[in-house]
């Protein structure tokens, strides 16, 4: 079961990992706003990494969870945002790789 972790803020995340990895999740992280929340990064299998935070939209029960997953040096394997609303996910946009993409073999 992979490990994850939650960080109280945007700040504590940012500087939760270090080399390559703490400036890929540094860079992901900036974009958080100051009403995020759910700041997590979860260490899957091989050194990759998911970084995650929700950003609540103006409509009450409503917002954005923004989804990235690194590898050892910092490389982006996916990275998508899922739209949520009261009934849940509304829908899914993938900006980098997509939901058949294999993680890069650690044999090399």
């Amino acid at each position: 079961m992979p490990e994850s972790v939650t960080y109280p803020d945007k700040a504590a995340a940012r500087g939760a990992l270090s080399g390559r990895a703490g400036s890929a999740a540094n860079r992901f992280f900036r974009d958080a706003t100051g009403k995020s929340t759910g700041f997590a990064i979860t260490a899957l299998d091989a050194g990759i990494y998911r970084l995650e935070f929700f950003s609540p939209a103006r409509n009450p029960g409503y917002g954005k969870r923004y989804v990235e997953e690194i590898g050892p040096d910092g490389e982006v394997i996916r990275e998508f945002k899922e739209t949520l609303g009261p009934s849940g996910l509304i829908e899914t946009k993938w900006v980098h790789g997509g939901p058949g993409k294999e993680p890069p073999s650690s044999s090399g």
